[in-house]
């Protein structure tokens, strides 16, 4: 075997030993955190202030406007989203109720795997309330026919 094979195993050999016993995740865990929170985070603080721009935008438009932002084009698509969201608003109920339903069968035990199975269902229950969270904002803006962001309305729940 010659020297440049030898070399090109060995060099093969160590960098599999190195991705293989965690050294490489270790190395770009390090290198990020060497980083600023700004350049770590970058894509989504841009994300949300194109979100915030979208918001004060649609709050001084009319509400036509916003029906066209969300994919509404006519009324027959407005009565199947309307149906389409209270279809989710359900299926919300339905996970945060099953989820709930686990929980606390599970609650008395002791066991690692018990507790393991609690924190999914948790994790299911909080989907199911994101669920309800979302359809029950959007129908309340279509019932009342007038724009409010998400974050404002969490903050008012449900005055609006």
């Amino acid at each position: 075997m010659s020297f440049k094979k030898k070399e090109t195993l060995l060099s093969k050999a160590q960098k599999s030993l190195t991705h293989w016993s965690g050294l490489d995740l270790a190395i770009c865990l390090l290198r990020d955190l060497s980083k600023t929170p700004h350049n770590i985070y970058g894509e989504e603080i841009h994300l949300y202030q194109d979100n915030l721009a979208q918001e004060k935008t649609l709050l001084n438009q009319p509400f036509k406007a916003v029906l066209e932002h969300w994919g509404i084009n006519s009324d027959q698509e407005l009565k199947a989203y309307q149906r389409q969201k209270k279809l989710e608003l359900v299926a919300g109920f339905a996970l945060c109720l099953l989820a709930i339903i686990s929980l606390f069968r599970y609650v008395p035990s002791q066991t690692l795997s018990a507790w393991l199975i609690c924190l999914a269902d948790l994790s299911i229950a909080l989907l199911g309330l994101v669920f309800i969270l979302t359809s029950s904002w959007r129908l309340k803006c279509l019932k009342r026919k007038r724009f409010l962001p998400f974050g404002l309305w969490l903050k008012n729940l449900g005055s609006f």
